[in-house]
């Protein structure tokens, strides 16, 4: 029976070869082969030996179906690297791809040890996360979220009344600071309107109306 994952070491390694990317579309049978360029692929696994053992072939025996290689790999013993899952995508060369580096000790399936776990996604090969690693940051960004709003309600708690409880306060008090600073600019803006209008002044009275009234004061007069 299979064994289950071993939760390896998690580094933060990313591969892209754009050069083999532009010459040769990824593809279920060219994956293997552009797996065994990045830094996760060992020398000395199985897979380098059947390489070697199939340099005779057109292509080096470096394009291999998912199937095919796992069959030929079933006479070797010890590291190998199969294609575990393919899933590509159009154009050509992207996808999702996901390798599995196993320990193999005899040519039944069930007599292999699954060691690590890759995926290549449009051309990048990582690591893939295990299970703990995702729900632990899972877990990390809701207990922090949860913490950052307690602070936030706990920031804002008003005092207690023993008669009313506590009274939580819906609207912000900057809100109505802001409201009263703009009644109060209104409010000198009416005043210094009212300061500043100028004031009227009785303007003379015609030339002819002012003949008018000498005339009748020098009649009184007389």
């Amino acid at each position: 029976m299979a064994q289950p994952y071993a939760h390896p070491a998690q580094p933060g390694i990313l591969f892209r070869d754009p050069a083999f990317l532009a010459q040769v579309p990824l593809s279920p049978t060219t994956v293997s082969q552009y797996f065994s360029l990045s830094p996760f692929f060992a020398r000395s696994s199985t897979n380098e030996q059947l390489r070697m053992q199939s340099l005779a072939e057109p292509d080096g025996g470096a394009r291999r179906e998912p199937r095919e290689l796992e069959e030929a790999l079933r006479r070797f013993r010890g590291t190998e690297f199969v294609v575990a899952h393919a899933a590509p995508q159009p154009p050509p060369g992207l996808g999702l791809y996901v390798i599995h580096q196993r320990e193999r000790w005899g040519p039944a399936r069930e007599q292999t040890r699954l060691v690590d776990a890759f995926f290549c996604l449009d051309g990048n090969i990582a690591r893939a996360p295990d299970l703990y690693a995702v729900v632990g940051n899972r877990v990390l960004a809701a207990v922090t979220a949860i913490q950052s709003s307690l602070s936030l309600a706990h920031d804002a708690l008003p005092p207690f009344d023993p008669r009313a409880g506590f009274g939580w306060r819906i609207a912000a008090l900057e809100d109505e600071d802001e409201a009263d600073s703009e009644d109060e600019a209104t409010a000198d803006l009416g005043s210094g309107a009212d300061a500043g209008a100028p004031e009227r002044i009785a303007q003379p009275a015609p030339a002819k109306r002012r003949r008018a009234q000498g005339t009748a004061a020098s009649n009184g007069t007389a």
